[in-house]
């Protein structure tokens, strides 16, 4: 993961020869960051990054949105409050403009770089993007609003709550609403959060059975492909798809992630680790940050360690072990270097346990120690269970 954060003086980007677009683009820097908050924890750098690209949105509506869950994010993980006061009024501005054209949008100009999404900034502008950008706006509100609400903001969380209700329930006076989406629509509207259960079992069914057509030509928005899956339970798809789309880089000799990869250039290649052809995007970046977001996916969905409170005041551990999967051991930096060791949370995990075979915390700020059962640590106690996820504090 280190090869594929790359930093450009000061912020995140690519490593791009003979290409004009070597500077942190603000959607590309949603995944870039999410990794390094999963893998690094440096949280005042993707603070820094998030001031530097909070005026910048590329030309491009559905950055602004992720602009809006990298801030999220960040908040997230480290509980930063201030700084999201500091940017609330930015996210606003961002998240009101989305409501305003929301009916009548405006040109899109990229939404990823596959040709179902109109082959980047060629043709963006039909059904499947469009439809996947009010399910983005719908998502991004909702999240927002939980966020306003535990920041002891309840106007602004009932202001973003509104914007989601109005508009899920436009949706839904066409009760089969779902049908037709396809993979990127129906991925981001499973990530919004409203699918009733016979609905999210439509969407699977219909977007997401196909193993070949479920792998983006983007890297980028396999991320969300892949959030949408775990919302949806399919973690055996979600762990095909990583194999299928990071696994054959691995395969195709890479040393960092690419910005764009189809699995069948491992079938043509003319020698290991041979240059792709040009496409759309002109140049392959082989090295391109913005195909990162695994990380915090494996992290999150496969170790299963993701805060529930800001600051990981509270946090979950529900790992998913599915198909040949049996055990997994990882860690996830915090802010809460009192409590564990360098502010890393850790555990290991196999196949048929009912409990972390250990979570490695702090005993005291002066002395470390493995707890080999989670209720024997003292910075650590179980909330509750909730469909087989410990809760923690």
């Amino acid at each position: 993961i280190k090869d594929v954060l790359n930093l450009l003086k000061d912020y995140f980007g690519a490593i791009l020869m003979e290409r004009s677009d070597r500077h942190s683009w603000t959607g590309d820097a949603y995944t870039s960051q999410a990794a390094a908050l999963a893998a690094f924890g440096n949280f005042p750098f993707i603070r820094k990054n998030l001031l530097y690209t909070s005026t910048q949105d590329n030309g491009i509506a559905s950055y602004s949105l992720y602009w809006v869950l990298s801030l999220l994010d960040y908040y997230n993980y480290t509980g930063d409050a201030e700084t999201l006061a500091l940017l609330a009024e930015n996210a606003c501005g961002k998240l009101d403009a989305a409501y305003n054209h929301y009916d009548a949008l405006p040109r899109l100009w990229f939404y990823g770089w596959d040709e179902r999404l109109g082959a980047g900034f060629e043709a963006p502008d039909f059904r499947e993007p469009q439809t996947a950008y009010r399910m983005l706006a719908i998502g991004t509100w909702r999240q927002f609003a939980a966020a306003m609400r535990r920041a002891g903001k309840p106007a602004l969380a009932g202001k973003y709550d509104r914007y989601a209700d109005e508009k899920t329930e436009a949706l839904r006076r066409d009760p089969r609403w779902y049908e037709g989406l396809g993979l990127f629509a129906a991925t981001d509207a499973a990530n919004a959060g409203f699918a009733t259960p016979a609905e999210r079992e439509a969407l699977l069914t219909q977007s997401f059975s196909d193993r070949l057509q479920r792998v983006s030509y983007s890297p980028f928005n396999q991320y969300f492909v892949l959030q949408a899956l775990a919302a949806l339970g399919a973690y055996d798809r979600a762990l095909h798809t990583v194999d299928d789309c990071w696994g054959g880089q691995l395969r195709y000799g890479a040393t960092t992630f690419f910005e764009v990869f189809r699995p069948s250039w491992n079938d043509c290649k003319k020698a290991a680790n041979d240059a792709p052809v040009n496409n759309q995007c002109g140049y392959t970046s082989l090295t391109h940050p913005w195909s990162a977001g695994v990380t915090k996916w494996l992290s999150e969905e496969v170790l299963g360690i993701k805060p529930l409170l800001p600051g990981f005041v509270r946090f979950a551990v529900k790992p998913h072990l599915t198909g040949s999967l049996t055990r997994v051991a990882g860690g996830v930096p915090t802010p809460r270097r009192s409590a564990t060791p360098r502010g890393l949370l850790s555990c290991r995990w196999g196949r048929g346990m009912s409990a972390p075979a250990s979570i490695w915390t702090r005993q005291k700020r002066n002395g470390r120690r493995w707890y080999e059962h989670k209720d024997q640590a003292p910075a650590l106690s179980r909330q509750s269970d909730h469909g087989g996820s410990a809760h923690w504090r």
